[in-house]
């Protein structure tokens, strides 16, 4: 799938709250186990490194990592985060 329409869904996840708007405190990375990422809809095979993490309601997230650094890259556009914002893992 092209990064822009990647870019383009996680932009519209974003806008309609289906992914988050703040980092999370923990995220856990793993090989992927057929899991539908949550910002591209496409699985995230085994031969793949899926991050997975909670979302203050509870739900867990799950992302490829090009879709994290699209989502994280998205956050920082919008202001969301700051550049030294980091991720605990």
């Amino acid at each position: 799938m092209p990064a822009e329409k990647i870019a383009d869904q996680i932009r519209d996840k974003l806008d309609a709250g289906v992914l988050p708007r703040v980092l999370p405190e923990k995220m856990w990375t793993g090989y992927g186990q057929g899991n539908t990422c949550d910002a591209c809809d496409q699985p995230i095979q085994p031969r793949q490194i899926e991050y997975e993490f909670l979302q203050e309601s509870g739900d867990v997230v799950r992302v490829h990592i090009g879709c994290l650094g699209m989502w994280l890259a998205e956050l920082r556009r919008r202001g969301l985060v700051k550049q030294t914002d980091r991720l605990s893992q």
